[in-house]
């Protein structure tokens, strides 16, 4: 019974992972889009990428958390289904997704308890998303593409053999 349960608690997490990583980009691309048809200034899409870019942060660490909390038991399950999300879990801690979400996304101080310095947090962040709207695309992309790899598709391939194992099947916890 304890495998069926951390199955279902494996599932309804990806769930909200990928409804949350799904919405940002497409929020995100809606921006960049008004910003290309000048229906926003850079003042405006800057800001609002700012929320999608630190919403996917956070998501994506949360991502690399369950990998993280739930480890063991993901070993126990087929590789061919799980090794995707290993493999982006190592992604998001190369490209400091990790360090960004402890050290700027989720805080006001930092590691020596002053003001966290907005100017290195946009220094990481432009080495997460990309510097200018086309690499933030690139970088929406290898979240959540259609049709093609990416994080999304990752996750929702996972959440749909978790739902053939026991406990798959579950009602939300």
């Amino acid at each position: 019974m304890e495998k069926a349960k951390t199955n279902n608690e494996i599932k309804w997490l990806l769930v909200d992972q990928m409804a949350d990583l799904t919405a940002a980009v497409c929020m995100g691309r809606d921006f960049l889009t008004a910003y290309s048809q000048s229906k926003l200034t850079m003042i405006q899409t800057m800001t609002r990428l700012r929320i999608c870019n630190h919403s996917l942060i956070l998501s994506l660490y949360k991502v690399w958390e369950i990998r993280d909390k739930y480890n063991q038991h993901l070993y126990s399950l087929d590789s061919a289904h799980v090794g995707p999300l290993f493999s982006y879990a190592k992604e998001i801690d190369k490209r400091n997704i990790n360090k960004f979400r402890s050290r700027y996304a989720a805080h006001i101080w930092d590691l020596k308890d002053k003001p966290i310095s907005l100017v290195e947090a946009q220094i990481l962040l432009d080495t997460i998303t990309g510097e200018n709207n086309s690499k933030v695309q690139e970088f929406y992309d290898w979240i959540w593409l259609d049709g093609e790899p990416c994080v999304v598709t990752a996750l929702h391939q996972l959440i749909n053999y978790l739902r053939t194992l026991p406990g798959g099947d579950f009602a939300r916890f």
